[in-house]
């Protein structure tokens, strides 16, 4: 078997859909699926204010979409604030963990849209390999060196769908078969790469615990963990832990993370 059909197995397992076409890199994925979301008249782009990517908006517009942004809770999304907006001319673009650190109800998600023929595109480059990953008319998820899909050359990318008339939308680039067989083994390495994260941020968790703080979505599935702070003090602690530990960290507010005083650790990159 090529290495290119052993990946598009691997994704199949991963995203359960029928189509998975690779493409040159997580923004390309997020390009061509809005094109197709345009053509099939859609012209309201839903997106949430904290979260998501920062490229979302900016092709959105490109491409001509009115930007509507949905108000979330830390970035996740509730059906109340969905259902507000939500209509068959609407395409929502979501990140299915948001911030890297909190599942999105995409159950519900996908249900409501359905109901209101509204298109439903899922960013699955934190939640590949669980079953948030699962739900979308398009998936698509990003390669890297700081991601679950963890690859050491330049980007990569795949959507996935299962409507065959997609097909045409979305352009496959020709990686080298040292590329393919990178990516293969990346798709390969997945649940043994996403238990060692998880082992990451459960210390991380117990730790901070025990030191009396409290971070976001404790007991929800994530990855990064995201520590809130109400003082100077109180963020030098958590980054000083953080330098003691060579754990990489970003400073929120942050709109691909969320929008309050915190510190993402940002354990993807381990």
């Amino acid at each position: 078997m090529m290495p290119a059909d052993e990946i598009h197995n691997l994704v199949k397992k991963y995203v359960n859909k029928k189509h998975v076409v690779l493409v040159k890199r997580g923004n390309d994925a997020i390009k061509q699926s809005l094109k197709l979301a345009y053509s099939l008249g859609k012209r309201k782009l839903l997106l949430c204010d904290q979260g998501g990517w920062m490229s979302y908006p900016d092709f959105g517009e490109k491409i001509g979409f009115e930007i509507i942004i949905l108000k979330t809770e830390d970035g996740v999304l509730t059906l109340q604030e969905l259902h507000k907006h939500l209509s068959s001319e609407c395409a929502l673009l979501i990140n299915s963990l948001a911030g890297y650190a909190a599942p999105q109800h995409m159950g519900l998600i996908e249900k409501l849209c359905q109901s209101k023929k509204a298109f439903l595109i899922s960013d699955a480059t934190g939640s590949i390999g669980t079953v948030h990953a699962h739900l979308g008319d398009v998936i698509f998820a990003a390669f890297g060196n700081d991601k679950p899909l963890k690859i050491n050359f330049g980007k990569a990318g795949f959507v996935c769908f299962d409507k065959d008339s997609f097909l045409d939308h979305f352009q496959p680039y020709p990686f080298s078969e040292k590329e393919l067989t990178e990516i293969k083994t990346a798709l390969e390495k997945l649940p043994e790469r996403l238990k060692f994260l998880q082992q990451k941020r459960i210390q991380i968790l117990k730790d901070f615990a025990a030191m009396g703080k409290k971070v976001l979505f404790p007991t929800a599935y994530g990855i990064n963990v995201i520590v809130p702070f109400d003082s100077e003090q109180e963020k030098k602690e958590i980054i000083s832990y953080c330098e003691n530990k060579k754990l990489e960290y970003t400073l929120c507010p942050r709109e691909i993370r969320v929008l309050r005083n915190a510190v993402s650790i940002e354990v993807k990159r381990l």
